[in-house]
């Protein structure tokens, strides 16, 4: 269950937006040989497409951004109080 609300709302397109390239592969060479691993995470500014208000989100881009950030912060709020 917690897997499928966090990937509703690390999703971009929830807040209306539409991108390409979120993912990646990178290939290596292992003992002489090609290895392609697949689906790894790109940083945002490495995605080759970022239309935001490309269709009707459920939230706002401002509200994904502000989610992207308590999402991603390690410290819960009674822990910011101290």
């Amino acid at each position: 269950m917690y897997n499928t609300i966090y990937h509703i709302l690390t999703n971009p397109a929830y807040a209306g937006a539409y991108v390409f390239g979120r993912s990646g592969s990178r290939v290596t060479i292992e003992a002489g040989r090609k290895r392609i691993v697949r689906g790894f995470r790109r940083e945002r500014n490495d995605w080759e497409v970022l239309i935001k208000d490309h269709h009707e989100g459920y939230i706002t881009w401002a509200e994904f951004e502000k989610n992207q950030g308590l999402i991603t912060d390690p410290t819960t709020p009674t822990e910011k109080a101290s």
